[in-house]
């Protein structure tokens, strides 16, 4: 018989897949937008279950989306892929450290509803509030190691979110200043058991690989997984409705248990708009 965990991480998964997309109302005036962009990204990564020590390294970053704004709502779904390579920071404790390396793959997808929820300064600042459904998984292989060379983990989180958007003129043309900030107050963790390759609900291989995955997923909040993230990014329209956007991302997670994971992104990215 299945328990009500079991049923919990389904109706979470049902959650996380099927995200309500809310419209405006019909006399707003809309903006509908596809997007890519491309940049570079730092990330850093401390993964106590392939090695105690700190890596960190350049990745190639890029994205792909839409957006659609009203007067009232703003709507964006992203998916993003990173790719580099990292290695150990300097230190005498373990020589010989700088023929190690970690090729990392990143790649995620979001989607973000904000609501209008008043002005700042007059009539200028557009202070928005809403919520983002994400998922990202990572993958990394490390050059030096056997049992435990390669590595991964996902984790998918509901996170709570607010943005300023402040409209400017340059060059008698349209420009936006926004600051989104977001931080998850749930999370679904999959991650490989200590030293191992597989998450801990495979480690029953008498249950099939949908009742495994359901297993192996772990629901937390505040106590066990703390993430923060902000964008800043300049947008400059351009004529036809196009635009260009230069944006800096910065992105921390940490998951707390044996197996303790902590990781940030910088990134610096050029997107344009049609």
């Amino acid at each position: 018989m299945l328990s009500k965990n079991y049923y919990l991480k389904v109706f979470s998964i049902f959650i996380f897949l099927f995200p309500v997309f809310i419209e405006g109302y019909s006399e707003d005036r809309k903006q509908r937008h596809f997007y890519v962009g491309a940049g570079w990204a730092h990330i850093g990564l401390r993964d106590k279950g392939i090695s105690p020590l700190y890596y960190n390294g350049n990745h190639l970053f890029l994205t792909a989306g839409y957006n659609h704004r009203t007067e009232k709502t703003s709507n964006q779904l992203e998916a993003n892929f990173l790719y580099g390579n990292i290695t150990p920071t300097i230190s005498t404790i373990y020589p010989g450290q700088n023929l190690l390396q970690i090729q990392s793959f990143k790649s995620g997808i979001s989607f973000s509803h904000m609501r209008f929820a008043g002005n700042l300064s007059g009539d200028k600042g557009f202070f928005f509030l809403g919520g983002i459904i994400g998922s990202q998984f990572t993958y990394y292989e490390h050059n030096q190691f056997a049992n435990s060379a390669k590595n991964n983990f996902s984790f998918s989180t509901f996170n709570i979110s607010s943005s300023l958007a402040y409209p400017l003129s340059l060059n008698a043309r349209e420009c936006d200043l926004s600051l989104q900030i977001y931080m998850p107050v749930i999370a679904l963790i999959i991650r490989p058991t200590y030293s191992y390759i597989r998450p801990e609900g495979f480690l029953d291989h008498n249950t099939g690989n949908l009742q495994s995955l359901l297993n192996s997923i772990e629901i937390v909040s505040l106590n066990k997984f703390f993430g923060l993230g902000s964008e800043l990014s300049f947008k400059y329209k351009l004529r036809n409705n196009s635009a260009l956007r230069f944006g800096y991302r910065w992105e921390y997670s940490g998951h707390n248990n044996i197996n303790q994971l902590k990781t940030a992104t910088h990134g610096i990215i050029l997107q344009t708009f049609f």
